[in-house]
């Protein structure tokens, strides 16, 4: 996973790995797979382990988004963010927009 630090020395992930990064809470709302089905083959093994939770019941999105933020080392809210802005807008909600300002 290339990650670029350009200008800011933050980390800056494009549209695809956002994507990525959230796709397990997106399939977290379908009614008949869990978030580890339905990305089985891209998911690293014990990525989304159900920790705490009972056997035959889901992760939260909450304990989901939680995995994410560590594993991506970004702040849950960033997260968070992802998600609201896909489910608003789809993938172009991703895409970093250019600062009209400067």
């Amino acid at each position: 996973m290339a990650v670029s630090e350009k200008k800011t020395g933050r980390r800056q992930y494009s549209p695809e790995q956002r994507l990525l990064a959230i796709a397990p809470m997106l399939s977290h709302n379908r009614q008949h797979e869990s978030a580890a089905q339905a990305f089985r083959g891209r998911d690293r093994p014990g990525r989304f382990s159900a920790v705490g939770v009972a056997v035959g019941q889901r992760p939260s999105l909450v304990c989901i988004a939680q995995q994410i933020a560590a594993e991506y080392k970004v702040g849950e809210t960033t997260v968070w963010r992802w998600y609201c802005r896909y489910r608003r807008g789809g993938y172009r909600a991703l895409v970093r927009k250019r600062r009209v300002d400067i």
